[in-house]
């Protein structure tokens, strides 16, 4: 897949950041990462001292964690999304914790009916509030200096930690590790040489584990990798993604027929960019024109000028866009043509069994 550039209001980091997601290789790649590898084991040591002197306290309401072993994007907010819709579809009182990442670093809270600013609350929160009204949210640095808020001033059924994995001084009731299916481990090594936030082993200690977006990977990767999973004795199962349909600003609806043979310009700043495009591609759009932002951009005015410009260039129809960078590009322009697609997710066993998001969380709802 050919990459498209724009000029971006901030070169040099979308610059770095397309360069260590898709060019981490030759020998530049490997000289960096052996000079990283000292400043890897000091981050091992700083963990593991963390883990070892940290005292999980367990709180009178249920903690479910949904964290990973990599850094970056590998679909936490989808999940704690459904999670969330399904049990305050089933009249619980929930709150979602994190970071709020992008927003100013102060710790606010609010129901989701209330939350619009992604500069206050970050995108990925602003995007869970659209869908989750009856949900509180609460955002900060120190999620358990949150889960004390929420223990003094809310009286919550569930609290679901949007990337807990790395909070040992919460006790979770249940704790999910999401991999991604295209890159699981990255090369193996700790940050800063390489991805992984932890060693492989932290794997034995979470509850489930789920694969993500292993529709794009051959089945034989994929039984590999369910195979090295499996070591670590825990349930493991699927998660995979689609596009269910498109809408602009306005919340006028598109199907996939009104991008099938157009002209595309499709744009993201999420974790896992790829497969955002791999998932328009199934449109069978005339021509698809991707762009890479960073995770979590964010854009200015600037940018979505540069967009457009390059989309009337290109003579495309549509710029379609995920969920999570609508919520900051319709702030700056409100354009029909500029769309959102809204995605739906399922959940399989190892056999290919569709199965509800209740048999992660069976703990909590019984």
């Amino acid at each position: 897949m050919n990459l498209l550039k724009v000029k971006s209001s901030r070169p040099f980091f979308s610059a770095v950041y397309r360069s260590f997601l898709f060019q981490r290789s030759g020998l530049v790649w490997s000289l960096l990462t052996a000079i990283m590898l000292p400043w890897s084991l000091f981050y091992l040591l700083l963990m593991e001292s963390r883990r070892f002197f940290s005292r999980p306290e367990k709180y009178k309401f249920k903690v479910v964690s949904v964290g990973n072993l990599t850094a970056g994007g590998t679909g936490k907010t989808t999940l704690v999304h459904l999670m969330a819709k399904t049990l305050t579809d089933s009249g619980r009182k929930v709150v979602v914790a994190g970071s709020g990442f992008g927003s100013s670093g102060s710790i606010l809270w609010a129901e989701g009916q209330e939350i619009v600013d992604p500069e206050s609350f970050g995108d990925e929160m602003v995007m869970l509030a659209r869908k989750l009204p009856r949900a509180v949210f609460i955002k900060g640095k120190g999620k358990k200096n949150l889960l004390e808020i929420v223990a003094a001033k809310m009286y919550p059924d569930v609290v679901l930690l949007d990337d807990g994995m790395q909070c040992y001084g919460i006790r979770k009731d249940i704790e999910v590790a999401l991999v991604v299916a295209r890159n699981p481990f990255d090369n193996g090594f700790l940050l800063p040489a390489g991805l992984l936030r932890e060693p492989c082993r932290r794997l034995k200690r979470v509850d489930v584990i789920v694969i993500t977006n292993a529709f794009e990977i051959s089945s034989e990767k994929r039984r590999r990798l369910l195979e090295r999973l499996l070591r670590y004795g825990k349930p493991v199962f699927f998660m995979n993604y689609r596009i269910i349909d498109f809408v602009d600003y306005s919340g006028n609806v598109y199907t996939g027929k009104d991008i099938t043979g157009k002209r595309v310009l499709a744009f993201a700043g999420i974790g896992q960019p790829l497969s955002f495009f791999s998932l328009i591609e199934n449109f069978s759009p005339g021509c698809l024109f991707p762009v890479v932002f960073p995770d979590h951009f964010r854009y200015r005015f600037h940018d979505v000028e540069e967009i457009s410009r390059l989309g009337k260039k290109l003579g495309v129809d549509w710029y379609l866009m995920t969920e999570k960078d609508a919520v900051k590009v319709w702030r700056l322009k409100e354009d029909k043509n500029f769309l959102a697609g809204r995605v739906s997710v399922s959940l399989e066993d190892q056999r290919g069994n569709k199965i509800g998001v209740d048999r992660l969380l069976a703990s909590v709802i019984d």
